[in-house]
Formats: C-alpha cells, structure tokens, sequence
C-alpha cells in the first residue's frame, strides 16, 4: 500500500498497513512512519518516490549518530540510475540495503555534515525511524509533462527609475570589488561604464588597466556600455555620441550574426538552409540574437561567477529546446528539456543553484572545466541534468540526461 492510500487524511487504519508501517492525523494532515526495520525499496515507497521531507531519528550509538546526532531533517537524494532501479521493482516484495543520501532541508548541521550526508550518505540500518509529512507532491520524474516553474516574484516599488536601478547594482558591484567576489565579464562591463561616465576620479590603476586597451583607448564594449547607460539615465545624447552608438550597435550586431553563424555550422546547417526547412525556428533565433544579453546564473553574494553568454546560450537552443532545435541529425537525436521556451532561464537558474555554493568552495582549489554528470548529475524539477563550467565560469553545456523510464 503506498501514501496514495495514506493521503485519504487519515481514513486508513493502521490494521491495513504493512508491519512498520503507521499512519497518524493532525488536524487534517496525514503522517507516515516507518518503524524497526527500514530497507531500501519501502522507504522509496513511502518517502522517496514523492521526493517528501521526512525527519530520519538515529539509532543511538551507531556511526551515523555519533557523525549527525540524534536526527535530522531531508529528502533523499537518488541518482537517475537509482531512482530507475527502485521505480521498477519498489512493489516486488525486494529488501535491499546499504546507503542513502540526503539532502538536509533545515540547515542545523555544519556545512561539511550537509555535504558529507549529501555525497556519502549513512547505512540505512543506521536508521531508527522516518516521520514523514506527505504534503502534496508529484513524482515527474517518471511522468513526461511540461515542467512548471515555481516562483516567488517581489515587484519593486513603483516610483523605482532606472538611475536608481544603476544606483543600487553598482553599489553591489563595489562591495564585490571591495571583498573580491568575481563579475562576470558584462558586469565588470556595466561597473567600468558608469565609473568612468559619473566617478572617474575613483577609478584605481588595475581598473584603468582592465577597462582600456594597450593604447590607452577605453574598449570598445565599456564604451557601448557608458553611451546605453548614458542615454537611458540622461534621457538623450549629443549628435557624436549618437553616431558613436550607432556605429557600435552595428559592430555589435555583426558579431552576434558571426556567432550565430558559426553556431549553425557547428549543428550541420546555415542560415539559408533554416529559412528554407525551419523558418519559423529561424524567426526565433533571430529574435533571441537581436535581444540577447549576458545572464548571471548564480547571485552576486557567491564569491566565483557563473554566466551564460551567447555562445553557450546558442549550443543549448540549436540542440536541446524543443522550439529553437534544429531538425539534422545527430542534433535531432539529442535530448529536449522539458520546459516551455518561456521558462529557458528560471531552469537553467534553478539547476546552477542546487551547485552554486559547491561550486564556489571548489573553485577555490580546482583550475580546470567542471562537471556535473552520471551518478553526479544535477537533480532538479523532476529531471537529471548535465552541466559543464568553463574556468572563467562560463556555461559550456547544460542538456536533460535521458529518461529511460519515459524512453526519451
């Protein structure tokens, strides 16, 4: 008997519930323990399946309490292959063992606890006891639907202009300048933009240094950056200035199409083929190229940036977005998110915070590419991810590991 049975608030007797199993009701809420002997594939029954948040009470003396204390609070974490293993034979009658992993939810144990229980995981026979909460949850994993996003949006005030926008991020910046937390290429972009336009005075040497070329002329990406953020704040510029943004709005949009173009080579195509086989792929790509800006995945209080910049936005749509995807093969073949086009960057977003902070403690000792694959893979959303970070923390590649469940 599973929780779909459970989550009748309490109308299931425990005289219809396995030895070791019980079911209580506060106020409503059904709760499932589980009790003496614990293994393997009824805790994914009753637990895991559903990814619920359980409190997991230690037996006293054994390795795990002596490593975590008397309890702790987490859902299970599971690769893509255990989470297929346990999905096929969880109501065989089968009694497995070993270890589990978790991911702790209220944060009591130190930072190495989280990550040893995280990698590591304990003997599941360490195990006294699980309470779990059923709240409504889904398993997505084992369904082929479009997956949802789950935000939490706090507008700003209205009265809210864009200096003062400029205002509040470049103050960010400074503190991450002032205590060495990295920028992104584009935002060490904006921070020089409107030092040099409002502060230049305050510009240090190793600033000056990194916005200017060799010859002493400011670079040209700091110099679109000054004149855009110049017009929006004064409302208008100067006939030069002007002609200026012109010019490198135009140099801009050139090197965005040779991106492009060099993209679409990568994938077996061109542009004429696409307007011919995929037009209205092609209108969307286009789209995407003339409105594209650099987007930082992981937030500025983390000490290593992590971006997408064009390049590796591009590989991700021409193979693995259902809507951008070109039609050749192999490309064809790859795996597809399982998002809406809409929904591109609160997932890619989401999968780089599950590692934000494991990244930042491993970048500090780790020179080279990273990443995150197989029994490593990223969970998140119901489904498995691939991802792979460039040193200088730019996103290479992010596709869905295939679902063997589902077949795709």
């Amino acid at each position: 008997m599973s929780l779909e049975s459970v989550n009748n608030e309490g109308q299931v007797s425990n005289s219809q519930l396995p030895n070791g199993v019980v079911v209580d009701n506060f106020g409503g809420i059904p709760s499932v323990g589980l009790l003496e002997d614990i293994w393997q594939e009824r805790l994914y029954e009753y637990v895991g399946r559903e990814d619920y948040v359980a409190n997991y009470t230690l037996k006293p003396g054994s390795e795990a309490f002596k490593k975590y204390g008397a309890d702790f609070t987490a859902t299970i974490a599971y690769t893509p292959k255990e989470r297929e293993i346990f999905e096929q034979i969880y109501l065989s009658g089968s009694k497995t063992y070993g270890r589990v992993r978790f991911n702790e939810t209220n944060y009591r144990l130190s930072k190495g606890q989280i990550k040893s229980l995280r990698e590591e995981g304990i003997d599941i026979e360490d195990i006294m006891m699980v309470y779990a909460l059923p709240m409504p949850s889904e398993n997505l994993y084992v369904k082929d639907s479009v997956r949802k996003p789950h935000r939490l949006e706090i507008p700003l005030p209205s009265d809210i202009t864009y200096c003062d926008t400029v205002g509040m991020i470049q103050h960010i910046y400074e503190e991450c300048v002032k205590n060495n937390r990295e920028l992104c290429p584009h935002e060490w972009n904006e921070y020089f933009a409107v030092k040099l336009l409002y502060y230049p005075d305050a510009m240090t040497a190793e600033e000056t240094r990194m916005s200017h070329e060799a010859n002493g002329h400011i670079k040209e990406e700091v110099v679109l950056s000054m004149i855009r953020t110049k017009k929006e704040i004064e409302g208008e510029l100067d006939n030069k200035e002007e002609e200026a943004l012109g010019i490198l709005e135009r140099r801009d949009w050139g090197r965005k199409l040779s991106i492009f173009e060099n993209a679409l080579s990568g994938c077996g195509t061109n542009i004429k083929q696409m307007k011919q086989k995929q037009p209205q792929q092609l209108a969307m790509l286009f789209a995407e190229l003339m409105t594209f800006y650099p987007i930082r995945l992981n937030t500025l209080a983390h000490k290593h940036a992590i971006f997408l910049d064009l390049e590796g936005y591009l590989h991700i749509l021409l193979r693995h977005v259902n809507e951008t995807s070109v039609v050749y093969q192999p490309i064809a073949e790859k795996t597809k998110l399982m998002w809406n086009f809409a929904d591109f960057e609160y997932a890619i977003k989401g999968v780089v915070g599950v590692i934000a902070d494991d990244y930042d403690e491993k970048r500090d000792n780790q020179a080279g590419r990273m990443y995150w694959t197989g029994d490593k893979a990223i969970e998140f959303g119901g489904d498995y991810y691939t991802l792979q970070i460039a040193p200088n923390g730019r996103i290479d590649t992010w596709y869905r590991i295939k679902n063997n469940i589902l077949g795709k």
